[in-house]
């Protein structure tokens, strides 16, 4: 299987592999995509949503990419932890391997929460 993205960015385009998807967060007509660097840092690759192709659109709906927000598409295999939400009306919030917090919608918390605990049962 391919599991390499083509982002066309707004200086030409540039091929990543899905590993390197730490998280994208979607702005209007932009996404921004969020890559995981040697160093450990992070990049940030701007596109416009619209010059993304269906395939690679495709491959951010499937896994290890779930969009746990209107603005967020993770890659679950960076998440380093969930934080359950207190009360159903709040958020919980995802922690990235490198420290980012992302907010995760009240609707999707539980199937979050489903999948974290099945992971850490593996381990």
């Amino acid at each position: 299987m391919n599991t390499h993205f083509l982002l066309p960015g707004f200086t030409g385009g540039m091929l990543v592999e899905q590993e390197q998807i730490v998280f994208c967060k979607y702005r209007g007509p932009y996404i921004t995509f969020y890559l995981r660097q040697q160093c450990g840092k992070l990049r940030q690759v701007i596109s416009s949503v619209d010059r993304l192709s269906m395939r690679e659109k495709r491959m951010l709906c499937q896994y290890p990419f779930a969009r746990i927000h209107e603005h967020f598409i993770v890659n679950l295999q960076h998440v380093q932890a969930y934080q359950p939400a207190e009360a159903d009306c709040c958020k919980g919030t995802l922690i990235m391997d490198e420290h980012s917090c992302i907010p995760v919608a009240p609707g999707k918390h539980q199937a979050l929460h489903t999948f974290w605990k099945g992971t850490k049962e593996e381990d």
